[in-house]
């Protein structure tokens, strides 16, 4: 699954995670870490990628043949 947006530009690092604004409010962005944790619990991969006006989040999750 790949999700682009488009934002401000300004990304933060805070707690060894990335943290990306649309509006600059102190809310937005922190679904990402939901987002790792779901795919760090099903042994996936996550790719974070932004330029000046886009943001991208790029999920690959492994199905079980059970």
């Amino acid at each position: 699954m790949q999700v682009e947006n488009t934002f401000n530009g300004e990304v933060k690092h805070a707690e060894s995670r990335i943290i990306a604004s649309q509006k600059g409010g102190e809310e937005h962005g922190h679904g990402l870490k939901n987002i790792k944790n779901a795919v760090d619990k099903y042994n996936g991969n996550l790719d974070i990628s932004y330029d000046e006006t886009t943001f991208a989040v790029d999920v690959l999750l492994y199905l079980d043949d059970k």
